[in-house]
């Protein structure tokens, strides 16, 4: 008995569909991906802060937006590995060298960053969080290329090694390299001297406390003033129709 056929016309929709679907479908993973790196980087962020209620706030597309540098550098390394692979210019053993390099090295940072060395300054410490933040999100795109090297060179076979693989994949995109980036953003964002929180001045003519813009949420603005430590830091959510003027953080040269 044979199939029925659909008309040339159904034919060619079908065909036309398939790729755009795909790449739909694609799309909505990415940003369900970005929202949760995102969340994972802002909660650390203004849990520094000693105000993890902001992360409830937040919108997704904000949070999203936050999860960029992750997935751009991740991508890109992937990218170049892929194609250094189908130009046969490197192997699933190179890709694994530089990965097990770039994750030691950021692994070392976080470390040594544990111990709490009191000789270095705020700055440095938050530089070496960073560099190792951006260390996890490199190796993540190198195990990415390593696992399709693998798949290639193996037959295109499916192996048990590849879900360890994946595991780290996920564990360094979704948790340590933006966990670490926003613990250094808050390290930064804390010190009077380093902050690039933007200074505010409210319509209050009874207030004297110097007010720093953290976060900016559907009207309303989030106002902190910076204490010694994160448990004296003071807090303040007000309508954007009351802050009177916004300053620049940046510093004049010298």
């Amino acid at each position: 008995m044979n199939s029925p056929t659909l008309p040339p016309a159904l034919r060619a929709t079908a065909a036309v569909a398939r790729p755009l679907l795909a790449a739909a479908s694609g799309l909505v993973g990415i940003a369900a991906l970005a929202y949760l790196i995102g969340w994972k980087e802002t909660s650390p962020y203004y849990s520094a802060f000693g105000a993890p209620w902001v992360t409830s706030l937040l919108s997704p597309s904000r949070l999203a937006q936050s999860s960029a540098w992750v997935i751009w550098i991740t991508l890109i390394f992937a990218f170049t590995s892929i194609y250094s692979i189908a130009t046969f210019n490197t192997t699933h053993h190179g890709m694994r060298k530089w990965g097990i390099i770039t994750l030691s090295v950021g692994l070392a940072i976080g470390a040594f960053d544990a111990f709490k060395p009191e000789w270095l300054s705020m700055q440095v410490k938050a530089l070496l969080l960073s560099l190792a933040a951006v260390l996890f999100a490199v190796s993540a795109g190198l195990t990415i290329a390593e696992v399709i090297a693998r798949f290639k060179e193996d037959g295109f076979r499916w192996h048990s090694y590849y879900l360890w693989l994946f595991y780290f994949v996920v564990m360094l995109t979704f948790h340590w390299a933006p966990a670490r980036m926003g613990e250094a953003r808050a390290r930064l964002n804390m010190l009077s001297e380093t902050t690039s929180l933007p200074a505010v001045r409210v319509k209050d003519p009874a207030n004297t406390q110097e007010w720093r813009l953290l976060e900016v949420l559907e009207g309303h603005a989030v106002l902190v003033v910076l204490g010694k430590s994160r448990d004296l830091n003071e807090f303040r959510v007000i309508p954007l129709s009351e802050l009177q003027s916004v300053r620049s953080t940046r510093k004049p040269p010298a």
